[in-house]
């Protein structure tokens, strides 16, 4: 599911990237000290090359329902959290807030359910110009 909410997650980012533009960064190797050193104020010990990306997207999507408009106008200022939960009978149910602050969460009763189906199945591997598109939509 896309759509992180936590503060300290934004504010890791946003350090991130300012930091990252003051650097002239050539190698992969480089980089991932640099994120290291950026990011211990996040309690960050250590940053890896991922050699492959697996497409959970593609495996999990088809099985859920759409929850799309949350976090945008659709819904005054948008509902940035979400809560999962798993009721009596096993169905994963979601609920969305405004903000960590809030105190009421929608919608009343048992929440929508997430998932239409449980997808089964091993998660295929992205090809390069799929890695290319994901993250140029990000």
């Amino acid at each position: 599911m896309k759509g992180h909410t936590y503060s300290a997650l934004d504010q890791s980012f946003s350090r991130l990237i300012d930091g990252l533009t003051s650097y002239a960064i050539y190698t992969v190797s480089s980089l991932l000290e640099r994120m290291v050193i950026l990011l211990a104020r996040y309690h960050v010990i250590e940053c890896r090359e991922v050699h492959c990306l697996w497409d959970f997207k593609g495996l999990q999507e088809p099985h859920m329902h759409d929850f799309g408009g949350f976090a945008t106008g659709k819904f005054g200022d948008g509902l940035h959290e979400f809560l999962l939960r798993k009721d009596a009978e096993g169905h994963v149910r979601t609920f969305f807030c405004k903000s960590s602050q809030a105190s009421t969460w929608l919608p009343e009763g048992p929440g929508y359910k997430v998932w239409k189906a449980i997808p089964t199945g091993i998660p295929p591997f992205l090809s390069p110009s799929s890695n290319r598109i994901i993250f140029g939509n990000a």
